[in-house]
């Protein structure tokens, strides 16, 4: 499937000003939109805006890497975030299912959702 780059640009905007270190490289292929990194430090608000994206997240915080499936939120939100220092991200095409989770773009509306479970054949 081919997507036209001029028409559709899913994205978050406030995580350009919620964030330190912001940069994203679009993609565009494969149902994938962008890949994205950021940083932030101490507890911080995030706001979003709905996109109709599914997002992979992983998050480091000097220790320990956890990924989580993100859905679009259904309204604008502003989310209190536990400090984590460093997340890459990819954001699916809006619509998009990614192949290698066991949920429904329903089963994510507005839910942050631990990757452990819900890759498919994962058997914890």
């Amino acid at each position: 499937m081919i997507w036209k780059r001029d028409k559709l640009r899913p994205t978050q905007p406030y995580f350009v000003f919620d964030t330190e270190d912001f940069f994203q490289e679009i993609y565009l292929k494969q149902g994938i939109s962008h890949f994205y990194t950021y940083y932030v430090t101490g507890m911080t608000e995030m706001r979003s805006v709905p996109d109709g994206c599914i997002d992979l997240s992983f998050e480091y915080n000097g220790t320990e890497m956890r990924g989580y499936a993100c859905g679009t939120p259904t309204e604008y939100r502003i989310e209190q975030r536990p400090e984590f220092q460093e997340v890459f991200g990819v954001r699916f095409m809006p619509g998009v299912q990614p192949a290698l989770i066991d949920a429904t773009m329903r089963e994510l509306f507005d839910k942050r959702v631990p990757l452990e479970g819900i890759l498919k054949g994962d058997t914890a």
